[in-house]
């Protein structure tokens, strides 16, 4: 059986949680390890804030599933009654819109596999359904769908069969590396749209970088496995790629480690627990060069929500002793109970870049910097001037992180 770094001390111990922080991620735990249930009630009788615990709970995305996992184990009476109330609406609300985003992501694919397009599930639309303990738990913003790099004239095709338009500013950006389409599901007056990403690659960088990482789609492709949206067939990524996948969009997409997505990190590993290759998640990772990139949210689940991740993995991906310290606020255990972190620009594509192993691949994301340096458009020419004053913008965006506790 796998080793957790948590065997001994409970997540409250170790990390100095609040009792309504502690709670909260007992409740997030249920599933994730039998003992919870058994001391969840004395975690309960040490709340002193319920209104700041069901603030917070709404804030990170995890109320649904928290009131899920307290009812499915008979003790969502541990809430106060205006606690419990606002946490069934958030269950009840996310499941009205998931349940949409969910036919829409099964008539789009029809659609694709009726034109014999590929297409790999990513992200919300594979886990609300397979991963986690029911569709309602787990809020689903928008639709990822993964096609190959040759099919892409064909994919938006059909996306504009199905009623799809590009968003404005995409259709505005033709060198966009994502096609962002939306549509309105209930008419022109919904108060939200169906926002669907289509993607010929993954981990494409916030700031348009096509390569951010040495992640192969030839290996990807090879090893994706069929398997279902509703009644429509379709294909998911490999085990090992998609937890992979969804640690390194944590990290270096998004440059935080926020507690919704290390929620699909352990909820994946422990419904995937008999069909993951751990060491191949490393093999792959190391050879990816994204190691650090994958196995600080791996450590990070496994502190907070006890996700059954083997300490050998921890510790082949070189996330078993202490982060570097330009990371160390953003992995510490604390970091994803609170905001992201607010930091410049320039010092979040550091972070970013410092979540991968090789220097040559940091330096591609430095090399972003030299484009956004200075005025005028991405793409034009820049003068000795931009190009100098970017050691300088790097520097003090290091420093910016350095001078963090």
């Amino acid at each position: 059986m796998p080793s957790s770094p948590t065997d001994t001390l409970s997540p409250h111990e170790r990390f100095c949680l609040s009792p309504e922080e502690s709670f909260l991620l007992a409740a997030l735990r249920i599933p994730l390890a039998a003992s919870v249930p058994a001391r969840i009630a004395g975690l309960a009788s040490g709340v002193g804030d319920w209104e700041m615990l069901a603030s917070l709970a709404h804030t990170l995305g995890v109320a649904p599933l928290a009131h899920r996992n307290l009812t499915t184990a008979g003790i969502a009476g541990l809430l106060p009654e205006s606690v419990e109330s606002q946490w069934r609406v958030a269950f009840t609300a996310t499941l009205a819109k998931n349940t949409v985003l969910l036919s829409e992501a099964e008539r789009i694919l029809a659609s694709f596999d009726a034109a014999d397009i590929a297409c790999i599930c990513l992200k919300g639309a594979l886990l609300a359904e397979s991963v986690y303990p029911h569709a309602g738990t787990r809020p689903m913003s928008d639709i990822d769908l993964l096609v190959r790099g040759g099919a892409v004239e064909e994919a938006m095709a059909q996306m504009a069969h199905c009623g799809y338009a590009l968003h404005p500013a995409v259709a505005a950006t033709p060198s966009a590396p994502d096609r962002v389409y939306v549509k309105s599901p209930l008419g022109a007056d919904a108060e939200w749209q169906v926002v669907v990403d289509l993607h010929d690659d993954l981990l494409t960088g916030r700031f348009g970088n096509r390569k951010v990482a040495r992640l192969r789609l030839a290996d990807v492709w090879e090893r994706a496995a069929p398997a279902q949206v509703g009644q429509v067939p379709r294909l998911a990524l490999a085990p090992e790629h998609e937890l992979i996948f969804l640690c390194a969009h944590m990290s270096i997409h998004h440059g935080h480690l926020s507690l919704l997505s290390l929620c699909d990190v352990a909820y994946y590993a422990h419904a995937r627990r008999d069909k993951l290759d751990w060491d191949a998640v490393a093999e792959a990772a190391g050879h990816w060069g994204i190691r650090r990139a994958v196995g600080w949210p791996l450590r990070a689940a496994a502190d907070l929500l006890e996700a059954p991740i083997p300490q050998s993995t921890l510790s082949g991906l070189g996330a078993d002793g202490r982060p570097p310290r330009v990371l160390r606020h953003l992995v510490h255990p604390r970091a994803p109970l609170g905001d992201p972190v607010r930091i410049s620009q320039d010092a979040q594509l550091i972070v970013r870049s410092m979540f991968l192993d090789r220097i040559d691949d940091r330096l591609r994301f430095f090399a972003q910097l030299a484009r956004r340096a200075g005025d005028g458009p991405p793409g034009a020419a820049r003068g000795p001037t931009s190009l100098l004053a970017l050691p300088l913008r790097a520097v003090r965006a290091m420093l910016e992180l350095l001078a963090r506790r």
